[in-house]
């Protein structure tokens, strides 16, 4: 039997390498850090993971609490999907409608954003994106509520520890990536920009859409 000391530098590190490969996946908040990253600089990462961490807080304390067994009810899991699926292709439809105004980090002279601002908009954007994320449902809802019950074993310092190790791997990724989009600001031209911004609009809308027809299918199969 593993010791206690032994118990948390394991359910650390299982959480931590875990929520890495997840963070490292791509997806809309991905999408998000880059687009923030480049308006904002290297801050905009740190941001955003605070908003999707605090975001995932509620998550545990909600799963800790007996939350799976609502939210696997006949046609929840279907309307979680329209919903996401829906929020995505808005979000892509924005990036592409706002196309225009996003030539700001190229532009010689710029308006400077009060600090208060910069830190309530990617943090907010991070909770929104989260939230309108089925993957995200999906995956608390199956390694994460595995993982949490997992680490609870040895009381609530476990699921502490396990929430931990999970937004660190958030933080790490996302200001890694935001670290490599404001170093390598000043290589970004207008052009290429542009057509980073649109692969991520058309990656948030192919994604929305398979979530649109997923959640459809399991509608009509509830009813």
């Amino acid at each position: 039997m593993l010791s206690f000391s032994t118990e948390i530098v394991t359910i650390f590190s299982l959480s931590f390498l875990v929520g890495l490969s997840g963070a490292a996946s791509p997806g809309p908040l991905i999408a998000l850090n880059i687009r923030e990253s480049i308006r904002h600089g290297f801050i905009a990462g740190p941001y955003i993971a605070t908003g999707h961490s605090l975001l995932e807080l509620v998550m545990v304390i909600l799963l800790s609490m007996g939350l799976e067994k609502l939210l696997t009810i006949k046609g929840i899991p279907a309307v979680i999907a329209l919903f996401g699926g829906s929020f995505l292709i808005y979000m892509a439809w924005g990036i592409i409608k706002n196309r225009a105004q996003e030539s700001a980090p190229f532009r010689r002279e710029q308006t400077e954003i009060p600090n208060h601002q910069l830190m309530k908009q990617p943090i907010i954007s991070g909770i929104l994106v989260t939230l309108g994320n089925p993957f995200w449902f999906v995956w608390w809802l199956t390694i994460g509520v595995t993982m949490l019950t997992r680490s609870s074993v040895i009381g609530s310092i476990g699921s502490i520890v396990f929430y931990l190790g999970h937004i660190l791997a958030d933080y790490s990724w996302l200001s890694l990536i935001s670290f490599v989009i404001s170093t390598g600001r000043k290589f970004l031209t207008k052009n290429v920009y542009f057509s980073i911004m649109v692969s991520c609009a058309i990656f948030l809308a192919i994604t929305g859409l398979y979530f649109i027809i997923s959640g459809s299918k399991q509608f009509i199969t509830a009813l």
